[in-house]
């Protein structure tokens, strides 16, 4: 008869860096066959890190996913969120990714003009 044990804090986050360990030996072989453009712009920079920073980034990640297969409690989960978004590598990544995607703010006008066109057309508009 097998005994299956919990997942805790230590051995999910030891579960999620093995895992990402074993993507980065591959050079991210399952990974790089997500059809998204994100996913391969986050390989392509980390890529360009030096191994310390690769690391940490990797240990943040390994912390973060660890956390979504262990039990949850809402404030350790806040704390940890926040202490984990605040990090240095963290903040560096997510403003790396923001240059990669372009966007422009839509202010409140912009926004009302979009639903003044949409209620210009008729009821039966789209039956036809």
């Amino acid at each position: 008869m097998k005994t299956y044990s919990v997942m805790n804090g230590i051995t999910a986050k030891r579960f999620v860096h093995q895992l990402i360990d074993a993507e980065f030996t591959s050079d991210y072989d399952f990974v790089r066959r997500i059809p998204s453009t994100h996913t391969w712009r986050s390989l392509a920079y980390v890529d360009t890190l030096d191994a310390d920073e690769r690391d940490a980034l990797f240990e943040l990640f390994s912390e973060r996913g660890g956390a979504a297969l262990e039990p949850r409690d809402c404030d350790r989960d806040y704390d940890r969120h926040t202490e984990s978004t605040r990090h240095p590598a963290y903040q560096r990544f997510l403003e790396a990714m923001t240059q990669h995607c372009t966007w422009t703010y839509a202010d409140p006008s912009c926004v009302r003009e979009i639903l003044d066109l949409q209620c210009e057309f008729p009821d039966d508009f789209t039956k036809k």
